[in-house]
């Protein structure tokens, strides 16, 4: 599943408010800001905007050092 064309028009990355642009593969977007550059994926055609979620999964796992 992708995400729709008009949907990603409306899309913009959490942290700085820039567009998004859907990866290469369909599976996640990527911000255009050229500061930020933040990665996010894409569940079941629907685009998961959290900002810190890379650090919430790593801590789940345990992977992250205490």
């Amino acid at each position: 599943m992708t995400v729709e064309n008009r949907l990603l028009s409306v899309l913009a990355c959490p942290v700085c408010k820039q567009p998004l642009q859907l990866d290469a593969d369909g599976a996640g977007l990527t911000c255009r800001g050229a500061e930020c550059g933040r990665g996010y994926r894409i569940v079941d055609g629907i685009p998961v905007l959290i900002a810190d979620e890379e650090l919430a999964t790593a801590s789940v796992s345990g992977s992250l050092d205490a």
